[in-house]
């Protein structure tokens, strides 16, 4: 009988949500069934479409989440849209395992509703509620006591009810271990690596420098946390102190401080150097990949605490040097295949910019030591196997334990 997982996220399209689709092509290569319901966007509508074999189910996220009153409505209309979803491939018998995605966790309710039935739920954990709220600049959920405590609760339901805690880094996986106790063994760290065969080199096609010499990544979130405003100041040195202004910055992303970087920009005088593209699919930040000359990681990385975005090791995968502020974690994984500020410096940043740029021989060997480095040590398959071998742990103990109608062979 084959095995069957549904996926649920609430934050981007399948397939253009990395994490989200490299998990389910690895379990749907291995034979398992795999379908997906996800918000539409980036060129999705809503319906159903078919990609590798895995049904995708889009439905129409509404409202934008800009205060309280419109992120509870589009929360409410999304789990109602979800939920009908669900109930349908429910009645089809379409799945086993609902495997949820957070952001956000009012949807763990319908994992919540199917777990009573039988059904195994995991819980995959990217992001906390404290670290969301910190980050946002609506000020709905900082000024909302209550609202806080429900979001609270509502992630430690999810926590305490999943059969398998998916996390993605150690930083996460500790700051939840308080939470579940000594169930602590269902947390799982499968770390967003990337996967090689999806980086290689294109052939030149659009003028991505947009008339440029040169192009500067940053993919990421757009959040002055992440120091993006830090990243300003270095592009306005470059630009206007340095006097090196045939360099693009390329800030790819999503985040609440959009509009205030991009007011940044043009107060300083840089808007002309910088692009926002939005958030990039695994094709564009190929494709982007291939015309810059760095990949750029301007956050302040505090100590043992801290971790590295996903960018990090897709930068290294494509071959490309990285530009870091120093960190132990750095060091370990970027070491020589990027140049590590050692101070939280915007000047300094900005002059190791233009060396490696000005540097063709030194950045041709840090990207060189990057992709060896992925290959080695940071290639999804080693997270492949994590997560099939703690998928097949799931589906053999719930045949132990010998419950819930889902698992068991129909007679």
């Amino acid at each position: 009988m084959k095995k069957k997982v549904l996926f649920i996220a609430n934050n981007y399209p399948a397939p253009d949500y990395r994490r989200l689709w490299k998990k389910a092509t690895s379990l749907q290569k291995d034979g398992y069934e795999v379908k997906i319901i996800c918000p539409a966007g980036n060129g999705k509508k809503p319906g159903i479409c078919e990609i590798e074999a895995i049904k995708i189910f889009y439905y129409r996220k509404l409202f934008l989440r800009k205060n309280l009153f419109f992120f509870s409505l589009g929360e409410m209309l999304d789990l109602m849209q979800v939920s009908l979803l669900v109930f349908r491939l429910y009645l089809k018998r379409s799945f086993q395992v609902i495997h949820f995605v957070n952001p956000t966790d009012t949807l763990a309710f319908v994992g919540l509703f199917y777990k009573i039935l039988g059904y195994q739920f995991v819980y995959e954990m990217n992001e906390s509620y404290s670290d969301k709220i910190k980050y946002g600049k609506s000020g709905f959920g900082k000024n909302n006591r209550l609202f806080l405590n429900c979001l609270g609760k509502i992630e430690r339901l999810a926590l305490k009810i999943a059969d398998m805690i998916i996390v993605p880094n150690s930083k996460q996986k500790s700051r939840i271990v308080r939470l579940v106790q000594e169930e602590k063994n269902k947390i799982i760290t499968i770390e967003p690596l990337p996967d090689l065969k999806d980086f290689y080199q294109l052939l030149p096609g659009r003028d991505y420098k947009r008339g440029f010499n040169h192009l500067a990544l940053y993919a990421g979130s757009l959040r002055i946390e992440r120091g993006m405003i830090k990243l300003l100041q270095a592009v306005d040195l470059v630009v206007n102190k340095l006097g090196k202004d045939d360099i693009l910055f390329i800030l790819a992303g999503e985040g609440e401080d959009k509009e205030e970087l991009k007011k940044y920009a043009r107060k300083n005088n840089i808007a002309q150097n910088i692009y926002f593209p939005g958030w990039l699919n695994q094709e564009k930040l190929l494709e982007y990949l291939t015309e810059a000359d760095m990949g750029l990681v301007p956050e302040p990385i505090r100590k043992q605490k801290s971790v590295l975005g996903d960018s990090v090791f897709e930068y290294m995968a494509a071959g490309k040097p990285v530009v870091s502020f120093d960190s132990r974690i750095g060091r370990s994984r970027i070491g020589k295949a990027g140049s590590l500020i050692t101070d939280y410096n915007e000047l300094n940043f900005a002059k190791e910019i233009i060396r490696i740029i000005d540097n063709k021989d030194k950045s041709r060997a840090m990207g060189e030591m990057g992709k060896i480095k992925v290959e080695r040590d940071f290639n999804w398959l080693r997270s492949e196997i994590k997560l099939l071998s703690a998928y097949e742990e799931l589906f053999l103990r719930k045949s132990f334990l010998g419950t819930g109608n889902p698992i068991r062979k129909p007679v």
